[in-house]
């Protein structure tokens, strides 16, 4: 069984999912997207053979079968043929297909299990997002933080952002329970791509609620597109109470209020930017806070600080002062952004 650090333990993932407390929340959870049934242990034991004598023989080994295409045959899918919503670990092996997320989970449940967290290094799960044009892509893959950092040849695959930034490495460090040093690297195994260390700009660590959150959040979306509203909403308010940062459940939350033109519900949920990285996001608080009697143009700031490129963000400004009778200081304000 994988286990994660409630409390106990090292290393991410080392102690117990299900039944477990997370953390000071108090939150109890029956779930473990990890789970490793007899199938997944018996490829524990080839990769801890593996690894016992060649390191990156067997995390490469790990990746070439996890990967897309690769020698397990996995398929990427989003299909809603999936009982609960969302693979674990032991299903996505089974069925042989799954998305991104659940192929984290593989990985990390084979690492983990495998002794990858005894050899110097710690496995740990990553949620990507892309913003550009209005569009907001959610993403994950798994990582390993390895001491002393990578030197020569190898160092052209640790993340540069790791590397470079020190509050995130620190933020990295800290939810993988590590010490701060700066002689450390960080590799990222994106399963979609055909080489490891993927370069993505914005990426944030998953610690043991992440994780739990991660599979709420991604279940609540296939429940959404089944039509089971109730369910969706249920999961996504659940992942928030796991782990408030929770990029998807919080996005979707926002989007399902705004549909329902529920103006109080979006503003809450807006009120800490702090949290919200889908700039559309940030257009909908503008709007909640129009119908809701107040102004708010900040979060349009911010929208288009995050990404210059957001059409919604800079039409809604324009037409903001437009009907301030402002539109000539609105354009010139805009072109100085």
């Amino acid at each position: 069984m994988v286990q994660t650090t409630a409390g106990a333990g090292r290393a991410l993932y080392y102690k117990g999912f299900e039944g477990n407390v997370l953390g000071n929340k108090q939150i109890s959870v029956k779930i473990n997207p990890l789970f490793a049934d007899r199938n997944i242990l018996n490829e524990v034991a080839t990769f801890n053979n593996t690894l016992r004598t060649n390191y990156w023989g067997a995390v490469y080994d790990l990746f070439d079968k996890i990967k897309i295409d690769g020698k397990y045959g996995i398929q990427f899918d989003t299909s809603l043929n999936r009982p609960d919503g969302c693979f674990n670990a032991s299903e996505i092996f089974y069925q042989k297909r799954g998305c991104c997320l659940e192929q984290t989970f593989l990985f990390l449940s084979i690492a983990v299990n495998g002794g990858l967290n005894y050899k110097q290094t710690d496995v740990i799960g990553f949620v990507i997002y892309r913003l550009e044009n209005n569009s907001f892509d959610i993403h994950a893959c798994p990582g390993i933080i390895i001491r002393p950092a990578l030197k020569g040849e190898y160092a052209k695959i640790s993340h540069y952002k790791f590397s470079t930034d020190s509050q995130f490495r620190n933020e990295v460090l800290n939810i993988a329970n590590l010490p701060s040093t700066d002689d450390a690297s960080l590799v990222l195994f994106d399963l979609t791509y055909s080489k490891i260390g993927a370069q993505h700009r914005h990426i944030v660590p998953l610690g043991n609620d992440g994780i739990i959150a991660a599979y709420l959040a991604n279940s609540g979306a296939h429940f959404y597109d089944r039509k089971n509203i109730a369910e969706a909403v249920k999961r996504w308010e659940y992942s928030l109470r796991i782990n408030d940062k929770e990029l998807l459940a919080l996005s979707n939350l926002i989007n399902h209020a705004h549909e329902n033109n529920n103006w109080e519900k979006v503003m809450l949920l807006t009120e800490d930017y702090s949290k919200i990285v889908n700039v559309v996001d940030l257009v909908r608080r503008t709007e909640a806070s129009i119908s809701e009697g107040t102004l708010d143009i900040a979060p349009l700031f911010s929208a288009l600080a995050s990404d210059p490129k957001c059409t919604d963000a800079y039409n809604f400004l324009i037409d903001v002062y437009r009907r301030a009778g402002e539109s000539a200081d609105a354009l010139s304000l805009l072109s100085s952004l």
